[in-house]
């Protein structure tokens, strides 16, 4: 049997550390954009 608290802490953990991944790669992503206008400004 699972223990269902440590399971629930593993899943928190995980989606948070997700979250943190897709803001990053968001960043990257906008960022060579950002880049763009600057120099197109």
């Amino acid at each position: 049997i699972i223990n269902n608290n440590e399971f629930w802490i593993n899943f928190e953990l995980f989606h948070t550390l997700l979250k943190l991944y897709n803001y990053v790669i968001k960043i990257l992503e906008t960022e060579p954009a950002i880049l763009d206008q600057v120099a197109a400004s």
